[in-house]
């Protein structure tokens, strides 16, 4: 059955594009991160003299909370693999030369 057509410059395409990172960025917590951007989204939207209520300013918040939760979570991630990856000695192979590969320590 062949795919249906889908014009890539189309919201619906870009939608799931968008989608697809944060997947990739935030993992399970992804909708999360969708809903805190599309609050901020919408509050940026509203006229620059326009008053917020209170709903406006839970979701601020909330959307806040979100954002340092997440960015938490990625800065532990990255350290994690940096641990998990880092090596005492460096390889240095030459090109073209007949030196061998030389271990600095």
């Amino acid at each position: 059955m062949p795919r249906p057509l889908c014009d890539v410059n189309g919201a619906e395409y870009q939608e799931i594009l968008r989608a697809r990172e944060m997947i990739r960025r935030y993992g399970a917590d992804y909708k999360d991160a969708l809903w805190a951007e599309d609050t901020l989204h919408r509050l940026k939207q509203k006229p620059l003299y326009e008053t917020y209520n209170d709903k406006d300013l839970a979701d601020f918040l909330k959307a806040r909370e979100i954002y340092e939760r997440l960015a938490d979570a990625e800065q532990k991630r990255r350290g994690e693999t940096a641990q998990n990856h880092s090596t005492p000695q460096y390889i240095w192979r030459t090109a073209g030369e007949d030196f061998g590969c030389i271990l600095f320590p």
